[in-house]
């Protein structure tokens, strides 16, 4: 018997639209998560985390370049960062491609997914992004592309028009932000399961499944974990370096 009086344990997920581990680590997460008994009682919910704040869109810009100078790499340093990132997205369906990527504020992607929340539709819309960005070469920083974006996994694009143009959900994204420098987040994507344990970087589907099952058990039994623990993984940073 569930001894616990919520009726989902929560997982909240710290990431960004530009994270390329973010992305990589979602497709995991997602599959471990997929495979998991107790799926069904499980609450994910998507927390917002601006990894390049400063960066805004430059008709014509070099993605390779932009992220050089962000993260204070020589480019041909970049370009190696690049290949080891698409070499990992291989393994989870990703197709990185970094020539045509489009460098972008992500403010309105992510108020983006806090508009898709209140659909249950999240996850689906955090997907989507990535997929525009990272494989697509889109411009997410164009309302235009966003609200299709957002009509493809369900949402209505009036709606999402209309939500973009005024500054709704951005004290969601702003309150992500600051609570994640509250409670220490160093690197992206981080996970917190049942606001006990930590977990950093995107982790291998079997690590995604230990710990789902730990958090579970404990959760399930309202048993409190011994401790806040935290889990390495590959990850960005909060200045950038991924």
């Amino acid at each position: 018997m569930n001894a616990n009086t919520s009726e989902k344990m929560p997982v909240e997920i710290w990431s960004d639209i530009m994270c390329p581990f973010c992305f990589i680590g979602k497709r995991k997460f997602d599959e471990a998560l997929a495979a998991f008994g107790h799926k069904d009682k499980i609450q994910v919910v998507w927390r917002s985390y601006r990894l390049f704040p400063e960066v805004r869109y430059r008709e014509g810009s070099d993605a390779c370049a932009v992220l050089a100078k962000v993260k204070g790499l020589a480019t041909s340093s970049m370009r190696q960062a690049m290949a080891h990132v698409t070499a990992l997205g291989r393994d989870v369906g990703i197709r990185f491609d970094f020539d045509r990527l489009k460098m972008v504020d992500t403010l309105d992607s992510l108020r983006l997914v806090h508009l898709a929340a209140t659909r249950d539709l999240a996850s689906e819309m955090k997907e989507r992004l990535f997929q525009a960005f990272f494989e697509e070469g889109q411009n997410l920083e164009d309302h235009q592309i966003l609200a299709q974006l957002g009509k493809e996994v369900g949402l209505d694009a009036q709606a999402a028009k209309t939500m973009l143009t005024s500054i709704a959900y951005a004290d969601e994204v702003e309150n992500d932000v600051a609570q994640a420098r509250q409670i220490g987040v160093n690197g992206i994507p981080f996970f917190v399961l049942d606001r006990q344990q930590a977990l950093s970087g995107a982790q291998s589907i079997a690590g995604f499944t230990a710990l789902l099952q730990a958090a579970f058990d404990g959760w399930n039994q309202n048993i409190p974990s011994p401790a806040k623990k935290t889990m390495p993984g590959e990850s960005c940073t909060p200045d950038g370096q991924c």
